[in-house]
């Protein structure tokens, strides 16, 4: 508003204000994808498997991701179903045109072949990613 206490006397006190609409493009938003994913396998001091499962989570879009999360889950029926592996993981705050590692130590498995699934979301899951799902066979 140009003048929005009447203060300068003006000839027309009705054309002091004006909407304008403004649209900002999701381009300009974070847009985090998982691109990869490795496994490490390891016995225990009980002879137990341990694989450590690392991801990367890359940030396509032009503005940083703050508090970027990524969550491992596991198939071993073929990805019909998925089963967390604990809770997400912090991948820190990633700047646009950036990937970052992270990683989750998966405790006591049986062998056999398993799908790994990555999703990745800022802050929260609760707007999961349709990213393609990365697989990897554990053995």
């Amino acid at each position: 508003m140009a003048d929005p206490v009447a203060a300068v006397p003006e000839s027309n006190e009705a054309n002091n204000e004006a909407t304008f609409p403004l649209s900002v493009p999701a381009s300009l938003l974070p847009d985090l994808a998982p691109t990869g994913v490795t496994t490490a396998s390891a016995l225990d001091a009980n002879g137990k498997i341990d694989v450590t499962l690392n991801g990367t989570l890359l940030n396509s879009g032009p503005s940083q991701a703050f508090g970027a999360r990524l969550q491992f889950a596991v198939s071993a029926d073929g990805g019909v179903t998925f089963t967390d592996v604990g809770s997400s993981v912090s991948a820190g705050n990633i700047p646009g045109g950036v990937g970052r590692a992270a990683q989750r130590l998966w405790q006591n498995v049986a062998p056999g072949a398993y799908v790994v699934r990555l999703t990745a979301d800022q802050r929260t899951l609760s707007r999961r990613a349709t990213k393609p799902t990365t697989r990897a066979s554990l053995r």
